[in-house]
C-alpha cells in the first residue's frame, strides 16, 4: 500500500465521519427507542438464543414480518456493553459507515479505475440520504449488510481476477459473506443479482481479443455456475427465518399495500422509484417518516412520474457521456439493490431514507464516472463542491434530530401535509409533561392542540388524534370537551381494547377533578 493510498483512504474516512458525528449525542428517538429500549432490553430478550430464534421486532412487540439475527446481535452486544450510552452507538455506526465507504473505494478503484473509485467513495460517504443509516442505532442493519456485501463484492472480483481462472479462496470467502449479509438484513437477497451486474459489465472481456457481444454472452453464461453458488449462500437464512417466522414471505397485514387497488399498487411502485431518485439526486425535506407521500399514493403521483423520467432520460445521456457498460452498471446497481422496497412484491414501507444506503452507491458512480470524464481541474472543483454542499447538508440534518421534539418539528415544517408528523409532534409534547410533572403553559398547550387537529383534519382515521386532542382540553381545564372527545374515540376504535383501557383511564381522571365524590361503581365512563 502506498502513501497515495493511505491519503485516499483517510480522505474518504474524513468524508464519512465529519458530516454525522455531529449526531454523536443525539438522544435516541424512533424506532431507537423501541430497539434498545425495549426489544433487546431484559423483558424483550433473554440473549444471544432469542435474537436468532425469534422475529426481529421480538415476541408481542410488533409484526412477525422481518428476520434480521446477525445485525440485531450485535446491537444486543451493544447494548450489553454500553447500557443505553447513545453516543457510543452513534460512534460504531460512524466506524461502519467509514468501512463501508473504504469499501468503495477499493472495490470500484478496481473495477473502473483509482480516479472514478476515490470520486464515488467521496461521494457515497458524504451523501446526506445516509443521515438515517448512520445516525441512528437501528441503522446499523443498513451498514452492517453494506459491510458484507461490498465485501462479498471485492472478494467476487479477486477470484475472477486471475488469469488462469477462478481462484477458490477469495469466491468462498466471498460466499460466506454473502450468507452474512443476508442475516443482517433481507435486502442483501438481491447479492446474487448484483455479482451478475458486476460480472457483465467488468469481468467478462476475454483475452482472445474477441469482444463482441455474442462472445461475451458466451463467456457470462459459463460463469453462471459459480454465481449459483451465492444463490445457494441464503439458504441457511432461509432456513432460520422459516424457524423463527414459520413463513418465509411477510404476513399481507404488515405490508402497506393491504387491501389496495391495483391502481394504488402501481401508484405505490412509481412513489418508491421517483422519490428515492429524488432522494439520491437532489436530497431535501429528509425526515424518518414519509406519511406526506400518502397524498400521492391517493391522489395522483405527478412529481415521482417526473423524477423517475428523470432518472431514466439521465441514464440514456450519461450513456453517451460515460460508456454504455458505466452506465448500465450504475443503474443496474441502484434498480436492483432498490427492488426489495419497490413495492413490487408489497413491503411494510413506501419510502424510508435508511434503504437507499446500497442503492445510492449507484448514483454515486455515475456522477463520478462523468466527473472523470470532463477537465482534470474543473473535475476536482466540482467533486469538491458537491462533497462539501453533501457534508453540509448532511450535519444540518443530524443536527434536526437531536431529541423526539426537534425531529418532529422539523418533519412538520418541511411536510406540512404530513398527519403522523403532527400527530408525533403532539405525542412528544404531551409524553414529555407527563414524564416530567411539569405543569405546562397556555402557549405549550395551545401548540400541542394544534397538532393533534392538524393530524386528525389531514387523515380523520387517527384514533389517536382525538385521544390527544381529549387530554390537551383536559390539560386546558374543559372536561366536557375532553369527555366528548374521548367518547367519540371510543366510538371510532370499539374494539380495540389498548385505547380503549387509556380512555377510561383518562375518562375517570376527568370525572374525579369535576366530581371528586362521585360513586367509582358506577357505569363504565368509556362506554359510548
Amino acid at each position: 500500500m502506498t502513501r497515495h493510498d493511505l491519503a485516499r483512504g483517510l480522505l474518504v474516512v474524513v468524508a464519512a465521519v465529519v458530516p454525522f458525528a455531529r449526531g454523536l449525542n443525539n438522544a435516541f428517538v424512533w424506532d431507537d427507542r423501541i430497539i434498545l429500549g425495549r426489544r433487546l432490553g431484559p423483558a424483550g430478550c433473554g440473549g444471544l438464543a432469542d435474537v436468532w430464534r425469534q422475529p426481529y421486532w421480538g415476541e408481542g412487540f410488533g409484526p412477525r414480518d422481518t428476520y434480521r439475527p446477525l445485525s440485531l446481535s450485535l446491537l444486543y452486544l451493544q447494548r450489553r456493553a454500553f447500557g443505553e450510552t447513545p453516543a457510543l452507538f452513534r460512534a460504531v455506526s460512524l466506524g461502519l459507515h467509514a468501512a463501508v465507504g473504504l469499501l468503495v473505494l477499493a472495490v470500484l478503484g478496481r473495477l473502473a479505475g483509482a480516479r472514478v473509485g476515490l470520486a464515488s467513495a467521496l461521494l457515497f460517504a458524504a451523501h446526506p440520504v445516509h443521515a438515517e443509516a448512520v445516525a441512528m442505532a437501528y441503522g446499523q442493519l443498513e451498514l452492517v449488510a453494506a459491510l458484507f456485501t461490498l465485501a462479498a463484492v471485492w472478494l467476487y472480483v479477486r477470484a475472477h481476477a486471475h488469469p488462469d481462472g477462478i481462484r477458490p479462496w477469495p469466491l468462498a470467502l466471498a460466499v460466506v459473506c454473502a450468507a452474512a449479509a443476508a442475516c443482517s438484513k433481507e435486502s442483501a437477497l438481491m447479492l446474487p443479482a448484483l455479482l451478475m451486474v458486476v460480472r457483465a459489465a467488468w469481468l467478462v472481456d476475454g483475452g482472445d481479443g474477441d469482444s463482441g457481444p455474442a462472445a461475451r454472452a458466451r463467456r457470462f453464461a459459463r460463469g453462471l455456475g459459480w454465481d449459483m453458488l451465492f444463490v445457494l449462500a441464503v439458504v441457511p437464512y432461509l432456513m432460520l427465518r422459516w424457524r423463527a417466522l414459520g413463513q418465509l414471505a411477510p404476513e399481507p397485514e404488515a405490508t402497506v399495500t393491504l387491501g389496495y387497488t391495483g391502481a394504488q399498487r402501481v401508484k405505490a411502485v412509481v412513489i418508491a422509484v421517483g422519490e428515492a431518485v429524488r432522494l439520491c439526486v437532489l436530497p431535501t425535506g429528509q425526515g424518518l417518516y414519509y406519511g406526506h407521500l400518502r397524498e400521492a399514493l391517493f391522489g395522483r403521483p405527478y412529481a415521482e412520474l417526473v423524477w423517475a423520467a428523470a432518472g431514466v432520460l439521465l441514464v440514456v445521456w450519461l450513456a453517451k457521456e460515460i460508456g454504455r457498460r458505466a452506465a448500465v452498471f450504475g443503474a443496474g446497481w441502484f434498480l436492483l439493490a432498490l427492488f426489495p422496497v419497490m413495492n413490487v412484491i408489497p413491503t411494510g414501507l413506501v419510502v424510508a431514507e435508511r434503504t437507499l444506503y446500497v442503492p445510492s452507491l449507484g448514483v454515486c458512480f455515475l456522477a463520478a464516472a462523468w466527473l472523470d470524464k470532463l477537465p482534470r481541474a474543473m473535475a476536482r472543483a466540482l467533486l469538491a463542491g458537491l462533497v462539501l454542499a453533501g457534508a453540509a447538508a448532511g450535519a444540518a440534518v443530524v443536527g434536526n434530530w437531536r431529541d423526539e421534539e426537534t425531529l418532529w418539528r422539523t418533519t412538520v415544517a418541511a411536510h406540512p401535509r404530513s398527519p403522523r408528523a403532527h400527530l408525533s409532534l403532539g405525542q412528544v409534547l404531551v409524553d414529555r409533561w407527563q414524564a416530567s410533572g411539569a405543569v405546562p403553559s397556555p402557549a405549550e398547550l395551545d401548540d400541542a392542540a394544534a397538532a393533534f387537529e392538524t393530524a386528525y383534519r389531514l387523515n380523520p382515521a387517527l384514533t389517536q388524534a382525538l385521544v390527544g386532542q381529549g387530554v390537551v382540553a383536559a390539560r386546558q381545564g374543559d372536561p366536557a370537551r375532553a369527555e366528548q372527545l374521548l367518547r367519540q374515540a371510543v366510538a371510532k376504535a370499539p374494539d380495540d381494547s389498548g385505547p380503549r383501557a387509556a380512555l377510561r383511564a383518562l375518562l375517570d381522571e376527568v370525572r374525579a377533578r369535576t366530581n371528586p365524590g362521585r360513586n367509582a361503581d358506577g357505569p363504565d365512563p368509556a362506554d359510548p
